[in-house]
């Protein structure tokens, strides 16, 4: 109870002090001190896979005594007991390292707080500005998160889901979204189709942010404007960003399929062959693991071969052991925890689509450090991810893949590039909402990264 109270407490605090930062006109330092109140763990552990060309170019023997150091603390963080208590950020995130984040398009950190809740807007040609948020208040986004929760998990009749979410999304819309989108069109003149990323602190991470909008006739909303990202932080982003370049293989990319239709313990997942059959199909490399074959050591091999990853399987959030949150395998001892997952360095992964239940859910106890399969993944290497933010139906996942990927290879295999996956989803989105299905079935896919 005393621990989940300090979480809580440092929470709040990490928020305060960026609403008075931003009070004082001090938008820089507001966001470095947003970054080191959050997603503790990933930020610490990322910085010891810090990319080291430019030492390595000074000095070779630096270079190899700070890797060996890095790996050794990385080590020692990434026991089976992970303790996030004591962790310290030394990270600068002002300046030039603020613009390398907004390289591919404006970044909107919100911050909800007690003193007064504000929207940081980074953009990679002008300096931060700040949205005030006035009725975004902690109240009122615990209310929100609320709703959202009480709805999913009580399944009500489609109808009376649906007249909930839609309320929900226009509560989020104009409380958080709308001053946003007012500053994106009117002051930067960001065209429609530009891509932007959230970067959510608090229980506002918990929001389906991507599908806001008034849902009247004749007005759009954000899923019609922009095609939405998320990133847990800004030095998460610029990672993902770092040292890579467009492919320039001779043939599709190499992809290794994580298909477990009949996991053991699990309700079977009828669609996963169809799901696969859509992915062979691909003018790529493509490897599938299924059957007695989907075990935790195979699936971990494949993955640091393959440059994406597609799972097609149950996938489980774990809310009070966060580190324990799996994709299941063939049988219960084989399945691929998060801390699985984050023990590995990926340099050449890049896109991971994770067809699964609950890949970015995340619980308001580690609602600030963004603990969940999607950030693990991240974190691991993938530049990339999509992925679900709630329970999936079986059938959209044949669907959003074969969406997706069309996208992807539309100008055939040479030019595939994992940046696309964003719009690709966007794409693949808009056909579930052409046919008119519930909210339910069409906000629950995001994309997290470049």
């Amino acid at each position: 109870m005393a621990r989940g109270l300090f979480k809580y407490q440092r929470r709040a605090i990490t928020e305060d002090v960026t609403s008075y930062e931003v009070k004082t006109h001090q938008l820089n330092t507001a966001v470095e001190l947003s970054e080191r109140g959050r997603a503790l763990l990933f930020t610490q552990l990322g910085n010891y896979r810090t990319c080291l060309d430019d030492l390595e170019a000074a000095s070779s023997s630096l270079a190899s005594q700070f890797r060996t150091l890095s790996i050794a603390l990385e080590a020692s963080m990434l026991s089976d007991e992970i303790s996030m208590e004591g962790i310290v950020i030394t990270e600068d995130v002002v300046g030039g390292y603020l613009k390398e984040a907004a390289s591919g398009g404006p970044v909107i950190l919100v911050s909800i707080s007690r003193y007064g809740s504000d929207a940081i807007i980074i953009h990679k040609t002008a300096d931060p500005v700040s949205i005030p948020l006035p009725d975004a208040t902690p109240a009122s986004i615990k209310t929100l998160v609320h709703v959202l929760t009480e709805v999913t998990a009580d399944r009500p009749e489609e109808v009376q889901s649906n007249q909930i979410l839609g309320s929900l999304l226009r509560d989020i819309w104009r409380i958080i979204v709308k001053p946003i989108v007012v500053h994106l069109e009117n002051t930067l003149r960001l065209r429609r189709g530009s891509r932007i990323w959230w970067i959510l602190t608090s229980l506002a991470s918990l929001l389906p942010i991507h599908a806001a909008g008034p849902y009247s006739p004749g007005e759009l909303s954000l899923p019609d404007l922009y095609v939405s990202s998320y990133a847990p932080t800004l030095s998460s982003l610029t990672r993902s960003r770092a040292g890579y370049q467009s492919p320039k293989r001779k043939s599709g990319p190499r992809i290794l399929v994580v298909a477990e239709a009949e996991a053991e313990g699990e309700r079977p997942l009828v669609e996963v062959p169809h799901e696969v059959a859509l992915i062979r199909g691909l003018q790529a490399q493509v490897t599938v693991v299924e059957g007695e074959e989907c075990i935790r050591d195979v699936v971990l091999t494949g993955i640091k071969e393959a440059a994406w990853v597609h799972f097609a399987c149950h996938g489980h959030q774990h809310t009070t052991e966060p580190f324990k949150s799996h994709f299941s395998l063939h049988t219960r001892d084989t399945s691929l925890t998060l801390l699985d997952i984050m023990k590995n360095n990926l340099p050449h992964a890049e896109l991971a689509v994770l067809s699964t239940c609950h890949s970015t859910a995340g619980n308001d106890i580690t609602s600030g450090e963004v603990i969940h399969l999607t950030s693990g993944m991240l974190f691991a290497g993938f530049r990339g991810i999509v992925g679900t933010m709630r329970a999936m139906e079986d059938e959209d996942g044949p669907g959003v893949a074969k969406d997706t990927h069309a996208w992807m290879f539309r100008k055939g295999p040479k030019p595939v590039d994992c940046r696309d996956a964003a719009v690709a989803l966007s794409k693949a989105v808009r056909n579930l909402r052409r046919k008119q299905l519930p909210f339910d079935r069409w906000i629950n896919f995001v994309h997290y990264g470049i």
